[in-house]
């Protein structure tokens, strides 16, 4: 039985795990769209972890082709992670509005505000830490 290896991948899966909570935690409090898309990252780690822990447990059981299926479930995974991240930036690059939730809370504030009349075309955009 490959104990070093699977004890190994149980202690990434873990570490990982609590780490991307952290991260994430941490980077919604300061505003910081790299913080949280690392911890996006790690949930990630934690997936490949769970999938090489697996991995390791079939082919010791000698289960035919564990290693390709593995590969193409990894190569998928990092696909998936690079397009979603590679989107958030885009979006961050070409000024895309918040959204409209955000755009109506801030319609809200203004009507609050003695003195303030009126406005026209808000128009919003993110600013701070990425």
């Amino acid at each position: 039985m490959p104990l070093p290896a699977l004890g190994m991948a149980l202690v990434m899966i873990l570490l990982s795990y609590f780490l991307s909570r952290y991260m994430r935690r941490i980077g919604k409090e300061i505003n910081s769209q790299t913080l949280i898309t690392n911890a996006k990252e790690k949930k990630t780690d934690i997936l490949s972890s769970s999938v090489t822990f697996i991995a390791v447990l079939l082919t010791y059981y000698k289960v035919p082709y564990v290693e390709g299926v593995i590969i193409i479930f990894f190569s998928l995974v990092t696909f998936r992670v690079g397009i979603l991240s590679a989107k958030d930036a885009i979006f961050a690059l070409m000024d895309v509005s918040p959204g409209e939730e955000l755009k109506e809370s801030i319609k809200k504030i203004l009507d609050s505000i003695a003195g303030v009349e009126a406005y026209e075309n808000l128009k919003c955009r993110r600013a701070g830490p990425f």
